[in-house]
C-alpha cells in the first residue's frame, strides 16, 4: 500500500513542476539513402557481439494518456485509511489537465541522497499536490536541494564500493565524477532509461562491467543512459543489441601506433554505447556513399562534418542498419562539457584498453579543453585525376594534417596527465582518437557476415 501511495506522489510531484507531463510524438523523417558508413556496418558487424537484437526489446511505448486513464483503486481497499489517501490522491490527478510523466522521480533515491527515510521525504512533500518551497522549509534545505534530489543531474562515482560487493546503479542522464583509468574500478551493473524523442519510445539500457582472467568485460545491450534521436533523421529505428568488448586491465604503449579501420570498433562508453568513428564513403568510390572499404582510399567523408548529413542526433550518434546506436564524436553526455572548473572524468575505454576522458585537464592548476594537433591543411584540393577539388573545410578526413605541438594531444588524441595516459574528447578532428596508441583487442574487431 506504502508502494502505491508512493507512486501517487510521484506522479503529482512531477506533474506539480513541469509545464507539461508528456509530450506528443515528434514527426520523423524517412531517409532515402543510408549515411555513408552504410556498407561498413553492413559487411563489417560482428552478427555475434554488435548486430544481434534480443529476442524481447527492452523498449515500452510512452503513455499518452489522458486523465481519463488514471487507474482507479481497488474496490477491495476502499476501507483501509492507506487507501483512501490513495483514492483522494488519484482523484486529484484524474482532475489535472496534464499527462502522466514519463520519467517520474525514485523517492527512495531522493530519499537517499537528501539522508533521509522515504517516510520522512512522504511527509514533508505532504498531501497533493505537494508545494516543493514548503516542504524544503520542512526538512531544513533550499527547494533547489529538494530539486536536485527529485530530478538529479546526477553525478556519479561508478564503481564496487569498499566491499567490493557488486551493485545496479541508475545511470540515467548521470554525469560522472570518477577519473581512474583503471577499467576495474568500474565493475558494477548499470541500468538506465533513455527515450527516443522522435519515436516516443522508451528504451531500457544495461550495462554490466566484470572481471575475467585479468581483463575488463563490457557487456551491454547498446542502448543509451540519455534521450536520443530527437532529430528524427536516423535512417532506421534503434534496436537493442548484445555485445560484448573486453579491454586489458594493463594497458600498454607501441612503438608506432595502430591506425583506425573499418574493422574495428574504436571504444565503450561507460553507458555501454560503442564508438565507431569512421566512415565507408569516400568521394569518388561507387556513389560516394558507402563501398569504401579500402582504407588506403583518399578523400573519406568526415561523419562529424555537418555539410556531409550523416543525420545525427544532439549527442553526435546515430544507428547503424541493424539499429546499433553509436557514437561518431563528443557524445555530449556523461560528463559536463560546459563546466570548465573541474578536470573531466573518464567516461569510457578504448579498443586497446586505455581510457577516454571528457574534454577538461588541470594544466598545471588551469582547468581548461584538451586541444587536438590536427588542424586543417591550407589552400585547395588537387582537382585533376578524380580528385574532388575545392578548399580543405573538413569535408574529407583527409583535409586534417598532424602538426605536433600544435595542440596538447599525440597523434592518437591522447597524453599523460598525472601519469595516466588516455584519450581526450576534442572539439576538433579526430573528436576522440585519431589511432590506437596500444594494442585493440580482438573482441573489437567486427566479423563479416
Amino acid at each position: 500500500m506504502v508502494s502505491q501511495r508512493l507512486s501517487v506522489v510521484i506522479f503529482l510531484v512531477v506533474c506539480s513542476l513541469v509545464a507539461s507531463c508528456g509530450s506528443p510524438p515528434a514527426s520523423r523523417e524517412t531517409l532515402s539513402d543510408q549515411s555513408y558508413e552504410a556498407s561498413e556496418e553492413q559487411l563489417d558487424q560482428p552478427p555475434s557481439v554488435s548486430e544481434q537484437s534480443t529476442t524481447v526489446p527492452a523498449k515500452t511505448n510512452v503513455p499518452t494518456q489522458t486523465p481519463t486513464d488514471v487507474p482507479q483503486p481497488k474496490t477491495s481497499l476502499t476501507n483501509d485509511p492507506e487507501s483512501q489517501e490513495e483514492s483522494e490522491a488519484l482523484a486529484v490527478a484524474a482532475d489535472s489537465t496534464q499527462e502522466q510523466p514519463q520519467t517520474p522521480p525514485n523517492l527512495a533515491v531522493a530519499a537517499g541522497a537528501l539522508g533521509i527515510t522515504e517516510q520522512e521525504l512522504m511527509e514533508a512533500l505532504g498531501p497533493p499536490p505537494p508545494d516543493l518551497s514548503v516542504a524544503a522549509q520542512n526538512l531544513g534545505i533550499s527547494e533547489e536541494e529538494l530539486r536536485n534530489a527529485l530530478f538529479p543531474t546526477g553525478e556519479l562515482d561508478l564503481g564496487a564500493e569498499e566491499s567490493n560487493q557488486p551493485q545496479t546503479i541508475d545511470i540515467t542522464n548521470a554525469t560522472l565524477t570518477q577519473q581512474s583509468g583503471n577499467c576495474a574500478d568500474y565493475v558494477n551493473s548499470y541500468t538506465a532509461e533513455a527515450l527516443d524523442v522522435a519515436g516516443n519510445i522508451v528504451y531500457k539500457g544495461s550495462l554490466m562491467i566484470e572481471i575475467r582472467d585479468g581483463t575488463c568485460v563490457f557487456t551491454s545491450n547498446a542502448i543509451p543512459n540519455h534521450q536520443f534521436n530527437d532529430t528524427g533523421d536516423f535512417a532506421s529505428d534503434v534496436q537493442e543489441q548484445q555485445q560484448s568488448f573486453t579491454t586489458t586491465t594493463n594497458p600498454q604503449k607501441k612503438d608506432s601506433p595502430t591506425a583506425l579501420s573499418l574493422r574495428y570498433d574504436n571504444a565503450i562508453l561507460l553507458n555501454g554505447v560503442k564508438v565507431d568513428l569512421l566512415a565507408a564513403g569516400c568521394y569518388g568510390v561507387g556513389n560516394g556513399i558507402n563501398g569504401c572499404i579500402d582504407m588506403t582510399t583518399p578523400w573519406r567523408y568526415d561523419p562529424m562534418f555537418a555539410g556531409n548529413n550523416f543525420a545525427h542526433d544532439s549527442h553526435n550518434a546515430h544507428t547503424q542498419p541493424d539499429g546499433t546506436y553509436h557514437y561518431h564524436g563528443n557524445p555530449k553526455a556523461l560528463f559536463n562539457d560546459s563546466d570548465g572548473s573541474v578536470a573531466s572524468p573518464v567516461i569510457g575505454f578504448a579498443a586497446d584498453g586505455f581510457p577516454i576522458f571528457g574534454s577538461y585537464f588541470n594544466d598545471n592548476g588551469t582547468i581548461r579543453k584538451a586541444i587536438s594537433s590536427y588542424q586543417l591543411r591550407g589552400g585547395s584540393r588537387p582537382s585533376d585525376n578524380g580528385n574532388p577539388g575545392g578548399t580543405y573545410d573538413g569535408t574529407f578526413i583527409d583535409d586534417y594534417e598532424y602538426i605536433e605541438g600544435a595542440g596538447d594531444l599525440d597523434e592518437c588524441n591522447g597524453m599523460t596527465v598525472n601519469g595516466v595516459y588516455g584519450y581526450y574528447i576534442t572539439d576538433s578532428y579526430p573528436y576522440i582518437l585519431g589511432c590506437f596508441s596500444g594494442t585493440p583487442d580482438a573482441s573489437f574487431e567486427k566479423s563479416r557476415p
